[in-house]
């Protein structure tokens, strides 16, 4: 069995565990301090590799520099949404990803290194297909709550009766 303490918040403090012994090891979770907004400004993991964060005036992720210096940074629209990526390796552009949206938010492009990925909504604003570089064309079907229904590929869908 394994409890997670958390800080009253949803800030996890710690994991819990019982050895093969029954005796109780604590697991410490990642340290995140949040600055002065309560936004994580930087977490250390178990080995105590630390990665840091920044954000802008709206608080949109800027920017993640890793513990190998490896910096990956986020650009909004004008709406707040995420408009681009890039991956740095110090003063390299490694790669970059655009993304397009219609006007009531739909997401309707993404452009990485392997191409563009193209995503349809139905008239609803929901996805009905995304053709991805190649091109290969998934498409989709909703039930009439709005739901995609079981896909082969998965073993179960679940969802609570109304």
């Amino acid at each position: 069995m394994v409890d997670a303490v958390h800080d009253g918040g949803i800030a996890l403090l710690e994991l819990a565990s019982e050895d093969a012994a029954r005796e109780r090891v604590r697991h410490p979770a990642l340290d995140r301090p949040p600055d002065a907004l309560n936004r994580t400004s930087s977490s250390t993991d178990a080995l105590g590799r630390v990665t840091s964060y920044q954000y802008d005036s709206s608080s949109n992720l800027t920017q993640r520099t890793d513990a190998r210096n490896l910096v990956t940074k986020y650009f909004p629209d004008d709406l707040n949404r995420l408009g681009r990526i890039e991956h740095w390796n110090g003063a390299t552009l490694v790669d970059s990803v655009d993304y397009t949206y219609n006007a009531v938010g739909f997401r309707t492009q993404m452009v990485d290194p392997t191409g563009t990925t193209t995503y349809s909504p139905d008239p609803l604003d929901r996805i009905s297909s995304v053709t991805f570089p190649g091109p290969k064309t998934v498409s989709y079907t909703y039930d009439d709550l709005y739901a995609k229904p079981p896909s082969p590929n998965l073993t179960q869908h679940l969802r609570d009766p109304l």
